[in-house]
């Protein structure tokens, strides 16, 4: 609305300002939407001790280093 409203001025003044205005709600005020929600099933087996996924997915290099076979 504030970009298509700064679009239709001629005089740069006026419009920078609304420009400013539309950057900075976009910062504040951004709602990110996931694209997608990936499924993943890890099996681990009962012997391995301390290894677990972060919340990105992905182990850790201290979770790697932490992690050991029981016998």
């Amino acid at each position: 609305m504030l970009c298509a409203q700064a679009d239709g001025m001629q005089d740069q003044a006026p419009r920078i300002p609304l420009y400013q205005r539309a950057e900075q709600l976009l910062v504040s005020q951004v709602a990110a939407i996931p694209l997608y929600q990936p499924i993943e099933t890890t099996a681990v087996r009962s012997r391995v001790v301390g290894w677990r996924l972060a919340p990105t997915g992905m182990t850790p290099l201290n979770v790697w280093q932490a992690t050991y076979m029981k016998r």
